[in-house]
């Protein structure tokens, strides 16, 4: 299993801290998602969290700088027609460009018992968003550059390239690609060229009250996402698929397109001990899944297809594990929907990323067999190595000071299942997973 600094929230799980970021005014209400803005130079740090609000109020943001100093920086921005743009907003996703989009987790926008709902797109320029117009007029309806209402209960969104947004559609139970072309002026009516296709293929159950967060990987490869009520987590080829068939529209508004795509690969990766998977992010070959019911952080190895462990939050009374997001310095974000906060998980810890197989060679140390029964084996060329025996939940079990050579372990004391072992010598650290038979 290769290497990945995530690892060390499982490996060394006693280092965990974890804190909450400060919000002096109280504007954290309702978080159901969070994302950084792109342009890491200009707006370094910049975390733009997303309350959901109420039917009444609509959701809004908050927007936190210097995020990682004593004194992060926070304030609440609201559109203007916030009530129908925003109306119970589920998700978000950032683009490469700065513009963002939401989805809504509601039937109708326009609270009047219809279905006319579907994501909005938005500007981060923050003398356009929450200004312009606000409040809205005939003429300027609020500040979002597009919309499309055809996504009545709208749970998760993840943004493809250009103006490309994948949306979890709850309405008709299937994923959506939403191609909004030519931007609007913000709040400008008009401009309905927006090109939707529909993966009929693809199918889930929405969970009445919980979003279901997707994410993109940096290949624009693989969506990956989390069917909540379904209980998996969930990949399909965004490669894959092609045209089909027109579809009849939800609502009457005029589009570019609204076609039915089929044929495309899709897989559910993972179901085991997963409740109410909520939030997704990812990081290279490491996946991170939030699940609301277990108030659990659960960590997947997407190269071995496995997981890597679990990280408790249930040391936070009351939360209530939303949207998830790794940040710099792999510290890792949690909307916190339970006790209207952002809580901030960092480990003290550095591993040397390496590759490992289940017999690996690698700096002159081998692990062998695997799976063990008896006795573990490993060679250490070097001098001034150590060992730890970890379970997946973070638990030291054993460890020393080895010496160049060969060592063994005995795992007779061990239950059977899935350990860690972590070895660091002068070539640096390497990690093993290795598993228990009897």
């Amino acid at each position: 299993m290769a290497q990945n600094q995530l690892d060390k929230y499982v490996i060394y799980a006693s280092e965990n801290q974890i804190e909450t970021l400060l919000d002096p005014g109280g504007i954290v209400t309702s978080p159901v998602d969070l994302d950084f803005h792109p342009d890491t130079i200009n707006r370094p740090d910049e975390l733009w969290v997303l309350n959901q609000g109420t039917e009444q109020t609509g959701g809004h943001t908050v927007v936190f700088n210097n995020i990682n100093t004593a004194q992060p920086r926070s304030r609440k921005i609201q559109d203007g027609n916030a009530w129908h743009f925003m109306a119970l907003a589920s998700s978000m996703a950032f683009g490469s460009n700065g513009n963002w989009a939401t989805a809504q987790d509601i039937q109708d926008a326009n609270h009047s018992g219809g279905a006319f709902t579907g994501p909005a797109l938005w500007s981060s320029d923050t003398t356009v968003y929450g200004v312009i117009g606000n409040p809205p007029t005939a003429q300027t309806n609020g500040s979002r550059i597009d919309v499309c209402h055809q996504s009545p209960y709208g749970k998760g969104i993840a943004y493809e390239t250009d103006n490309v947004y994948w949306l979890m559609d709850g309405y008709l139970g299937t994923l959506k690609r939403y191609d909004f072309k030519k931007l609007r002026a913000p709040g400008e009516l008009g401009n309905y060229d927006t090109e939707v296709a529909v993966y009929t293929d693809f199918s889930f159950t929405m969970d009445t009250e919980l979003p279901a967060h997707i994410v993109i990987d940096e290949n624009q490869k693989w969506l990956y996402g989390c069917d909540t009520k379904g209980k998996n987590v969930f990949r399909i080829d965004i490669t894959s698929g092609s045209y089909e068939k027109d579809l009849s529209t939800v609502t009457s508004e005029p589009l570019g397109a609204y076609e039915a795509f089929t044929g495309h690969t899709q897989e559910v990766l993972f179901t085991e001990n997963l409740d109410r998977p909520v939030g997704i992010d990812i990081q290279g070959d490491r996946l991170i899944v939030s699940d609301f019911g277990l108030a659990e952080l659960i960590l997947y190895d997407l190269q071995n297809m496995e997981e890597v462990g679990r990280i408790s939050l249930k040391s936070i009374t009351g939360i209530g594990v939303k949207g998830v997001k790794i940040g710099a310095q792999h510290k890792i974000y949690i909307c916190d929907d339970g006790n209207d906060q952002v809580h901030v998980l960092d480990n003290p810890k550095t591993i040397t990323p390496t590759g490992v197989d289940d017999v690996q060679s690698l700096g002159g140390i081998q692990v062998f067999p695997n799976p063990v029964r008896e006795k573990l084996n490993f060679t250490v060329k070097g001098q001034n190595a150590t060992y730890n025996v970890f379970s997946v939940a973070g638990e030291i079990l054993m460890g020393g000071k080895v010496l160049n050579g060969t060592h063994h372990i005995p795992t007779s004391s061990l239950d059977n299942g899935l350990y860690l072992l972590s070895i660091t010598s002068e070539e640096g650290t390497s990690l093993q997973r290795f598993q228990v038979i009897k």
